[in-house]
């Protein structure tokens, strides 16, 4: 589904669901099977390093609409925060309302999405200094 300038839709990702823009990055034809392999590489990577259930931090730099932020959370037992990050105002605005829409299966999931909206250099740069 190609998404025109300023068009938006509601858009079903494994247990994430929500808005997604056309300012906010999203190949709605080919990423799925690739989000789906990153799911299962941060399972696999959180058991293989011995991560018990939510004390990993992860970051999505280049988040978007955040619904592969909300999915890490859901899906990924050993995520307890995910700082979700892009400098787009309209995508850190969309990634509010995704969130906040996801509010209750994140709480019950233990997991939180932190929303950032800095340059991914700088908070990267910021996360490694704390």
């Amino acid at each position: 589904s190609k998404i025109n300038d300023g068009e938006s839709l509601e858009y079903e990702e494994g247990s994430a669901k929500g808005i997604v823009l056309h300012s906010s990055f999203c190949n709605l034809d080919h990423g799925l099977p690739a989000r789906d392999l990153m799911i299962a590489a941060c399972s696999a990577f959180a058991e293989w390093a011995g991560h018990s259930r939510h004390s990993m931090l992860c970051v999505d730099a280049l988040a978007g609409s955040r619904l592969r932020s909300i999915r890490l959370a859901l899906e990924v037992p050993a995520v307890g925060t995910i700082v979700s990050n892009d400098l787009s105002a309209t995508a850190h605005d969309v990634g509010l309302k995704n969130v906040n829409s996801h509010a209750d299966a994140l709480q019950r999931a233990g997991a939180a999405v932190e929303l950032s909206n800095e340059d991914a250099g700088v908070l990267l740069h910021q996360l490694r200094s704390t």
